[in-house]
């Protein structure tokens, strides 16, 4: 064990002091890729910025026991390292070049039989190491399917440590589960679970998704993160745990007050201890390097941090050894103090006038808290009543909400400009529905790939546009429909490109199934996170890169063009979207970064796009799955741009007015747009009682 002494070390040259017990995000970066940037959720406004020669272009492979593991790129010397007293022990060299995926430490190396696994990638094996060991040896699993060859659903990897176990999963979409109970030079044993992470994402909008396992507070936890685009942005996260008790995963809404830290190789949960620090959340970066954090409770993403290296070579999480710590500090005051307080709550409210209860905490609460604070006590249940369809959806009220799930089969409606909300319980019929277009008040919703309704909130109407389960490829990408639903001209469309192929599915309301079209698309476009607009008799897609294509569908003749002579107003953005305002086609650029926001309208006689600088008193409304224009519905709300983000308990939106962002409740005082977080599986809505 070589000892680097780290009080003897200059400042530079080893991390910074510990936080409190959360993990250190590590970004490898610079000139020679020797520079590190350290962040911690403790003190987020804050980075270090360090030259440790440890870490310089190293890969990190697990960080447990207050211990890295880490090898260099060529993936051949590995060594262990502790990031507060800076030891290091250097492993044996691995003499043979293999895909690792993910390592495990068994225990800290200051203990006798410590074990170091790397599990390859590319072929069913193990490289096993216990400390001391002078070689690596090659441990084979492939008697996991007798006789035959081990496909990739079968090689293994994200080893979870939970409750005296050790489980890891197979490679692909399933994710079957399996316990390691005994690895050694002679062999390994392995025993199934028969679980299996079956896909619930209620539509594949991509191929491309990333999963993550990770223990927290006794129990595992699933995260699948569905990508979507050429840049891989976030469209969905589903976060789910195994009932051992069944055998099977369940979704939760809920992580135990922890906070998990993801990563490609190993996940890391703390739990929330500091009263600034938000539990139930999830941190990762993608491979834009930068850092999201995602709210399990109400289902928002918001970039966490704008200071942190623009370019870094890779990114890490290091845990220090303050668990333990962590874990005991004040848990007998904490656990004491709780108990005091639980005795004396309920009379302590029930000195407050009711209206201030109201005023003050029940009108604040998202619908998550609202739900949970009705259970604490009776005065509670009698100020809070039961979820209703409330009168706000009744009212004939015109102006356009928002409608999300904060809790599953309960949606909620975002009224921007008072920021009101209203709930409604889904139809049992649609239980498990996912939003995938809007348009002209009905909701296009889906349940997995073979189930597709349109639904009127208002009227409660829902309608099943037409049989899918013989569609059993049906990917609900791209989707739209040309006018209500209740139309008999009204016509659904999907489309998806993969690879150089276009699938269209269509189906004219009263069809009993729906028609394949695959057209050869050797062009560089590409579906954007954005929803089509029916124009002038035909569909307008938006590419990601801002080019413009047409779907024209007459009776059972399609014909799809991209319209290259039309220039891409913008090169790069980080989100677009088309709109339909005032009889003409609009595209809305957001910036990369900065959150700046461009608006262009087509010039079919030119075929150019011309800059908008002034909306009028129109409003626009935006988002993944539907946008639309309306005429501005009260005072204030025109020339303005409103985007399924919140900042607070507001909506976010852009004024070309000022050309910065805003909320009502902050008018005056613009909003840096990273600050936001987007509400995901969301989608505009105009009333219409028809």
């Amino acid at each position: 064990m070589e000892d680097n002494g780290a009080a003897k070390r200059p400042e530079h040259e080893r991390p910074p002091a510990p936080a409190g017990p959360y993990p250190w995000l590590v970004y490898c970066h610079g000139k020679g890729r020797e520079d590190q940037t350290f962040w911690t959720i403790s003190d987020p406004k804050r980075t270090a910025l360090r030259r440790i020669p440890e870490l310089d272009s190293k890969i990190c492979w697990a960080s447990s026991h207050g211990w890295c593991f880490f090898s260099d790129r060529a993936r051949r010397h590995f060594f262990l390292w502790n990031p507060l007293t800076l030891e290091k022990i250097d492993l044996p060299d691995l003499q043979v070049y293999n895909i690792i995926s993910s390592g495990y430490i068994s225990s800290s190396p200051r203990e006798t039989g410590c074990k170091i696994l790397l599990f390859v990638g590319d072929h069913p094996s193990i490289m096993f190491l216990e400390l001391g060991d002078k070689e690596w040896t090659e441990i084979d699993y492939s008697f996991l399917q007798t006789g035959k060859v081990v496909e990739y659903d079968h090689i293994l990897r994200d080893p979870v440590y939970c409750n005296g176990k050790l489980y890891v999963f197979s490679y692909l979409t399933n994710s079957a589960i399996f316990v390691l109970d005994e690895i050694n030079k002679g062999g390994v044993v392995l025993r199934s679970l028969n679980v299996e992470y079956q896909n619930i994402m209620s539509q594949l909008e991509s191929l491309n998704f990333r999963r993550c396992f990770v223990e927290a507070s006794g129990e595992i936890y699933g995260i699948n993160i569905l990508l979507g685009g050429y840049d891989s942005r976030v469209v969905d996260i589903e976060v789910r745990k195994i009932d051992f008790s069944r055998m099977a995963w369940e979704k939760v809404e809920c992580v135990k007050d922890s906070v998990l830290f993801l990563d490609d190789h190993y996940s890391i949960s703390c739990p929330e201890i500091r009263p600034e620090i938000q539990g139930n959340r999830l941190y990762f970066v993608l491979k834009d390097h930068k850092l999201y954090s995602y709210s399990i409770e109400d289902r928002s993403i918001s970039l966490v941090s704008p200071y942190l290296p623009e370019d870094p070579f890779l990114s890490f999480w290091v845990m220090p050894d303050l668990r333990d710590y962590a874990g005991s500090r004040n848990r007998e005051e904490i656990d004491a103090c709780g108990e005091k307080q639980e005795i004396h709550q309920e009379a302590y409210f029930h000195r407050l006038p009711s209206d201030v209860i109201t005023s003050l905490i029940i009108k604040r609460l998202n619908l998550v808290h609202y739900l949970n604070l009705r259970t604490t006590c009776s005065l509670f249940r009698s100020l809070a009543p039961p979820i209703q369809q409330k009168l706000c959806l009744q009212n004939h009220s015109s102006s356009p909400r928002l409608m999300f799930f904060e809790k599953d089969n309960i949606c909620t409606f975002f009224e921007p400009k008072n920021s009101d909300k209203c709930y409604l319980h889904l139809p049992q019929q649609l239980a498990g529905c996912q939003i995938c277009y809007s348009k002209d008040g009905w909701f296009m919703m889906s349940r997995g790939k073979n189930f597709f309704y349109c639904f009127n909130p208002l009227t409660g109407e829902i309608l099943k546009f037409t049989d899918t389960t013989s569609v059993l490829e049906l990917e609900l990408i791209c989707v739209g429909f040309s006018t209500s639903p209740t139309s008999s001209d009204c016509i659904a469309v999907t489309i998806s490109k993969l690879n150089n192929l276009i699938e269209i599915y269509f189906a004219f309301r009263g069809d009993t199934k729906w028609v394949l079209e695959q057209i050869d698309d050797d062009t560089d476009f590409t579906f954007g996170g954005n929803s089509p607009v029916f124009y002038n008799g035909v569909f307008y897609y938006l590419g990601e890169k801002g080019n413009l294509a047409i779907l024209e569908i007459i009776d059972d003749m399609v014909t799809w063009e991209v319209l290259w002579d039309l220039k891409s107003p913008r090169s790069h953005c980080h989100q677009n979207f088309l709109v339909e305002c005032d009889g003409n086609l609009l595209s809305v650029f957001v910036g990369e970064f900065e959150g700046s926001v461009e608006v262009f309208r087509l010039s079919q006689s030119k075929m150019v796009w011309i800059r908008v600088e002034n909306l009028g008193n129109y409003m626009v409304c935006v988002s993944r799955s539907s946008s639309f224009s309306s005429l501005a519905k009260a005072p204030g709300m025109e020339n303005k741009i409103f985007f399924p983000r919140f900042y607070g308990e507001n909506i976010v939106f852009y004024s070309l007015d000022t050309n910065k962002f805003h909320s009502f409740d902050r008018q005056k005082i613009p909003i840096e747009f990273y600050i936001s977080r987007e509400q995901l599986r969301c989608g505009w809505f105009e009333p219409r009682w028809y």
